[in-house]
């Protein structure tokens, strides 16, 4: 009699890490370094303009959260179904726009946007090496202060969303330095860099 050979099971996992940086650009040196990372960007040279994001980042940023974070269930899905071919609807897997707001809720699965999304923007840059990939957010001095909304205590990622609020497929969400949150003036950069591992250990 033939015995069916045991499978062994496999752990397949996704690692998350983030770093938030602000950066002061107040002096001459800072802004002059930005405004090029900010031209480079909106030119489409993402590459150099990471590269200087990193050195403004170095030279005049201090970290103000580093962490791991989720991935919700409706990302989870999203991959499931892009891998399946039945992701309809959806122009590509990949992660277009990112979010800050003032929620306080502690992030889970079951979350399918923020708890209060006040400003979203188009990533700066994606990329890979191996089985990591790489999303970096800027949201420059002009994008938002935190003098009318108060500190952004949040931050999402999202797959196929637009400009409008909450739209697309939640696929981070994070608590920046809870409770507290973090302040941004209209002389200081912020930066989220995101880590994703696809790991089967």
């Amino acid at each position: 009699m033939n015995k069916r050979k045991k499978i062994k099971d496999i752990n397949f996992g996704i690692r998350y890490n983030y770093r938030v940086t602000r950066a002061d650009i107040s002096s001459k040196e800072a802004k002059d370094l930005y405004d090029k990372i900010e031209w480079l960007f909106s030119n489409g040279f993402s590459e150099k303009a990471s590269e200087l994001l990193n050195k403004l980042n170095k030279t005049f940023g201090e970290v103000v959260a580093l962490d791991h974070n989720i991935v919700p269930t409706t990302g989870l899905t999203v991959l499931a179904k892009a891998i399946s071919g039945n992701a309809t609807g959806l122009d590509a897997l990949e992660i277009k726009y990112g979010a800050v707001g003032t929620g306080t809720g502690t992030p889970a699965l079951g979350d399918t946007t923020l708890d209060t999304e006040e400003f979203r923007k188009i990533d700066s840059s994606l990329t890979y090496s191996g089985s990591k990939a790489y999303v970096s957010m800027l949201y420059s001095a002009t994008d938002f202060t935190t003098t009318g909304i108060g500190n952004i205590k949040e931050h999402g990622l999202f797959i196929n969303g637009t400009t409008g609020a909450d739209s697309g497929s939640l696929w981070s969400r994070l608590l920046l330095n809870s409770p507290t949150g973090i302040s941004k003036t209209n002389l200081q950069s912020l930066t989220i860099d995101y880590e994703v591992e696809f790991t089967n250990a």
